[in-house]
């Protein structure tokens, strides 16, 4: 449930101590990650190769958790949290996982 995701981004939050906006921003990104693959079981990308998999960590925006998963009551601010926490641009990024939860507690 959302509930649950949050808890455990909150418990993520907690623990992860960053030192820079870099590595904040990488952090919302690698939380992003984990929130894709909690609710959909599976991962943003797909690919048979590392050097694949790198380029569509790069280059591929990711389907929407919703349109992965249907049969899940996801709403689009949800899916927009999570896009947003995967965007390519790290400035258009949230700046860290605090952040991304915030976005995430405000839906209902």
């Amino acid at each position: 449930s959302e509930s649950t995701i949050r808890y455990h981004l909150q418990r993520l939050k907690l623990r992860l101590g960053a030192r820079s906006k870099v590595e904040l921003v990488r952090r919302a990104y690698a939380a992003g990650l984990i929130l894709y693959e909690l609710t959909t079981k599976d991962f943003p990308f797909q690919s048979d190769s590392a050097v694949g998999f790198l380029q569509h960590h790069s280059h591929t925006a990711p389907v929407a958790p919703s349109e992965r998963r249907p049969d899940l009551p996801l709403s689009r601010l949800f899916d927009r949290a999570v896009l947003r926490a995967l965007e390519k641009n790290p400035e258009a990024r949230f700046p860290d996982v605090a952040a991304f939860a915030a976005a995430l507690a405000t839906i209902s």
